[in-house]
């Protein structure tokens, strides 16, 4: 038997998960991923990485870091490759499924 997938939408995933804003390191503040309650992302440099490295190795905060790639789409965990930026979740995600979740195209949402 395979790996889960589920395949969720950004809608669904901010939705499900819930993305908290970052809560006073530096770097991210600026960083216009704002979903009502302050910027989420968290920066790949400076005193940002510094603490998402942090977290990333802290037991409370298992299943709660995603690696927003510069490929347009999310993953659970901490990863360097084509990385833009990190975001904590209040709800946890399940480490034994593979979440696929694909970013909506900022390019097409300005034609409309």
């Amino acid at each position: 038997m395979g790996i889960k997938t589920i395949t969720l939408t950004e809608d669904e995933w901010i939705d499900q998960f819930k993305p908290i804003p970052n809560d006073g390191i530096k770097e991210g503040l600026d960083s216009g991923w704002d979903l009502g309650d302050g910027p989420c992302l968290w920066e790949t440099y400076g005193e940002d990485i510094k603490e998402v490295v942090r977290r990333s190795n802290d037991k409370e905060w298992e299943g709660r870091l995603w690696t927003v790639h510069d490929q347009d789409y999310i993953s659970l965990g901490y990863h360097i490759v084509n990385r833009l930026g990190y975001i904590f979740t209040k709800e946890k995600a399940d480490s034994s499924v593979e979440y696929d979740i694909t970013m909506e195209d900022m390019e097409d949402e300005n034609e409309m």
